[in-house]
């Protein structure tokens, strides 16, 4: 399995019954105007859940009900119109994710080596994607 199918995987195993093309961590360069309004000056980060992103993760939020408590301890982002939560640092993203889906010691791993996510400083914007 290529990294860039990991994280499509993850993100598909977790909420039955929706599709799942491909996944990607995005930061706020890459996001639309509206973004940098919430945290002006600051890089977010959240992941881009393609075909479907609204439904996605609607379905992922009734799916696990403790995502939004755990959004907290990361340091989440509070915004109204957000899907996807977003936090101030990958790491955090990341962590958040982790502990959400209650992802196995290898899984986490897996996810930090392939999507070089080891901590701020080191990491650069990376995209996932599955072409079926």
């Amino acid at each position: 399995m290529k990294r860039s199918r990991f994280l499509t995987y993850i993100l598909s195993r977790a909420v039955s019954g929706v599709r799942v093309v491909s996944a990607e961590i995005v930061g706020t360069d890459q996001t639309e105007h509206w973004i940098r309004e919430v945290v002006p000056g600051r890089t977010t980060y959240w992941i881009r859940v393609d075909p479907d992103h609204y439904t996605y993760w609607k379905c992922f939020k009734e799916a696990h009900p403790n995502w939004k408590q755990i959004a907290y301890k990361y340091r989440t982002i509070p915004d109204l119109h957000c899907f996807c939560p977003e936090f101030t640092t990958a790491q955090d993203l990341m962590n958040w994710l982790f502990d959400v889906l209650e992802l196995t010691h290898s899984e986490r791993n897996l996810l930090r080596l392939w999507g070089g996510v080891t901590d701020d400083t080191t990491f650069n914007i990376f995209t996932f994607s599955c072409r079926t």
